[in-house]
């Protein structure tokens, strides 16, 4: 079987190529064929091939999917070992509290009083953390 690896800079992730390329055919967006048409040409080389968070970030978000669905594994940097798919407890990503006050800003409380938009900004995520607590991948995946 031919994978793919997903490097960022907590974990290396191990993908099937036939996975990645069939979630990216059912998907019609502009990243989606670039990436696609990149992971083809990979094809040519060896079984293992590799892409970096730096270069292809949206690839982040089929990771994520990639997760949920398929089986695969990870090496977690932080503790050096390797987990399934299967073993990786998921989390949400959630903004902070926007009535808070800033304690740490001088005049956080005032300005949360201030007369403003009374919509505030806000956005939420998953990602994934290995069985010791590590975050291994996280992505804003809507936002207000």
């Amino acid at each position: 079987m031919n994978f793919l690896i997903f490097k960022t800079q907590e974990a290396n992730f191990q993908l099937s190529k036939k996975a990645v390329l069939k979630l990216l055919e059912n998907r019609k967006s502009f990243e989606n064929k670039e990436l696609k048409r990149l992971i083809k040409s990979l094809s040519s080389q060896p079984e293992k091939a590799s892409l970096s968070f730096e270069e292809h970030p949206y690839f982040g978000f089929i990771t994520l999917e990639l997760i949920k669905t398929t089986d695969g594994s990870v090496v977690c940097k932080y503790c050096g070992k390797q987990y399934h798919f299967n073993q990786l407890r998921a989390f949400t990503v959630e903004p902070d509290d926007p009535f808070r006050a800033a304690s740490t800003k001088k005049g956080g409380f005032t300005r949360m009083f201030r007369k403003r938009p009374k919509h505030f900004p806000m956005y939420g995520g998953k990602g994934y953390k290995c069985p010791r607590g590590d975050i291994l991948i996280y992505r804003q995946t809507w936002t207000t």
